[in-house]
């Protein structure tokens, strides 16, 4: 016992189709608005839905045009924050390439030299003044290559 299908239907399927016709879009589709903002979706209008979204306070059909304005004004003050918020992030990963420059070993030493400082004048202890010697003689300069 099969199913019985008709000739388009046969060609239907053969062309990857479906047998059941009006149905290319499965559920039924309908534009929604919020009344607060103007902004205008697209959603599924089966009854269970529709119920939902009613209860969310979005009203069926399009807005109107004062409300589809203020919709407009809306996104591009959104669209605005958004590139600027996208610029500070751009110069913020390039403050960052910058700083990839610097070899980690300097940098290491030079906050672990600052930091010491800061603990050290905290405690009151006196930071002697950094004098760099400089080997006087030659004898001076090989005893500093041994060590």
């Amino acid at each position: 016992m099969g199913i019985d299908i008709s000739a388009e239907q046969k060609r239907r399927l053969k062309s990857g189709g479906s047998v059941l016709t009006g149905f290319d879009n499965a559920l039924p589709r309908a534009l929604y608005h919020y009344p607060e903002t103007g902004r205008e979706v697209e959603l599924l209008s089966d009854s269970f839905n529709q119920q939902r979204y009613m209860e969310k306070g979005m009203r069926m059909g399009p807005a109107p045009a004062e409300l589809r304005e203020k919709w407009k004004v809306i996104e591009a003050e959104n669209r605005a924050e958004d590139d600027r918020l996208e610029a500070v992030e751009l110069a913020k990963q390039n403050q960052n390439s910058q700083v990839e420059g610097v070899d980690f070993n300097d940098a290491v030493t030079a906050a672990a030299e600052i930091a010491a400082k800061r603990i050290l004048e905290k405690l009151g202890i006196d930071i002697p003044a950094e004098e760099e010697t400089v080997p006087s003689t030659q004898d001076e300069t090989e005893q500093l290559r041994l060590m």
